[in-house]
Formats: structure tokens, sequence, C-alpha cells
């Protein structure tokens, strides 16, 4: 799967996660999840927030968590 591919998919599920709800990605080092951190981070939104919780034997868990509102809004 390319990384275009990747990136359409997770566009299309991530948004559908409900309010308050978290998805957890395992990923690669070596096949990018340093850069998928990143382009999430930078492409989803205010509405979520991308975090690294775990990294072993080349592999990184990432979460996703869609905030119930936006921080700028909850202040």
């Amino acid at each position: 799967m390319g990384k275009a591919v990747l990136h359409d998919m997770l566009l299309t599920w991530l948004p559908r996660l409900a309010p308050g709800g978290t998805a957890y990605l395992v990923v690669q080092r070596n096949l990018g999840a340093d850069s998928l951190h990143a382009w999430l981070g930078g492409t989803l939104g205010s509405r979520f927030a991308t975090s690294r919780l775990a990294s072993a034997k080349g592999f990184r868990v990432l979460a996703v968590h869609h905030h119930l509102t936006p921080p700028e809004e909850s202040a």
C-alpha cells in the first residue's frame, strides 16, 4: 500500500471517530512512523491530537484522539 492510499484511508476513517474517541495505530518505525505522526498532527486540525504512546522493537504506537471540543473552545 502506498503512502497516498494510506493517507486517503486515514482521512476517511479518522474523522469518523466519535468525539472523545481514540484510534491507536501501530506503525513500523522504518516504514515512516515518525513522518506519519507529523503528517497527522499537521493535517487533522485542532479537533484531533496525535501522540506517540510507545516505541519498542522498531514499532511505534500512535494515538489519535478526537477532542470533545477543539482546545481553543474549551478554554
